[in-house]
């Protein structure tokens, strides 16, 4: 994979890494979405889909370098965060690519 580009989507099955979604407790709110996301805050954890290796947390509006299977990624997360009104399902944006370094 050299690059990836999320807005609003998820990771595609089969894909080289996985995404965990972490509320950060800044605003909580009622929940939304049928249940299944909180209006708050959140931050990207990237990980290895087979567990191994380190896991890499990024905040709203970071930059990050993290390393998979033996490559290095800048990975910027661009928006992750729900308002708490019923239609809102797609505030999860990040892009990941290749370091040229």
């Amino acid at each position: 994979m050299l690059l990836a580009v999320v807005d609003g989507g998820w990771v595609f099955a089969g894909s080289p890494y996985e995404v965990d979604r972490v509320q950060l407790g800044c605003a909580p709110g009622p929940t939304t979405n049928g249940g299944k996301t909180d209006a708050d805050d959140y931050a990207f954890d990237f990980k290895s889909p087979n567990g191994t290796g380190p896991t890499t947390r990024v905040y709203m509006g970071e930059t990050v370098t993290w390393r998979n299977d033996g490559a290095d990624f800048t990975v910027r997360n661009l928006r992750s965060f729900q308002t708490g009104f019923s239609d809102d399902f797609w505030e999860w944006a990040y892009t990941m690519y290749v370091d040229p370094r």
